[in-house]
């Protein structure tokens, strides 16, 4: 494709990949068990790398480089213990990836989230990508849902080749 001086260019432009996906049901996480995330819709996915069936919480990009990722674990109203989210690079936790904590309040009103951004390079074909989610609240506690908004979420773009 030839492009010309001052030309806007869009992402689709590029065929960059681009993702979003997002729980569009609840899901329990085992106390103090970290969990993968399972993601059964996709608002934006440009180049396949997700797939709603089969392990559903996973994005395999397709095109190597480094990714850009940001991500929201949503959890039911508890006033319990804490919860986490992380990404995890085939299933091994990412030393170099913020972790983000949230410590449940003693009169919650509201689901409280965890949310954590990552750099991650990936070899374009073998490579997966997941968000983790933990809680600690001394049983069993589902992932929040609300219809029409994605509460637990995966975002990335890709950032260039490594």
């Amino acid at each position: 494709m030839a492009y010309t001086a001052g030309q806007k260019l869009r992402a689709s432009d590029l065929n960059v990949p681009i993702l979003h996906m997002y729980q569009t049901a609840t899901q329990s996480l085992t106390n103090v068990l970290w969990t993968p995330i399972t993601m059964n819709a996709e608002f934006r996915d440009s180049l396949g790398g997700h797939s709603t069936g089969v392990n559903p919480s996973r994005y395999t990009p397709n095109r190597a480089g480094y990714y850009q990722l940001f991500g929201q674990v949503a959890f039911d109203v508890n006033a319990a213990g804490d919860r986490g989210a992380q990404f995890r690079k085939n299933g091994t936790q990412i030393d170099q990836a913020a972790y983000g904590v949230y410590r449940a309040p003693s009169t919650p009103a509201f689901f409280g989230a965890s949310t954590c951004s990552a750099i991650i390079q990936c070899n374009g074909t073998t490579d997966y990508i997941e968000l983790w989610g933990i809680q600690n609240s001394g049983g069993a506690l589902s992932t929040a849902y609300v219809s029409g908004f994605s509460c637990s979420y995966v975002i990335g773009s890709w950032l260039g080749s490594a």
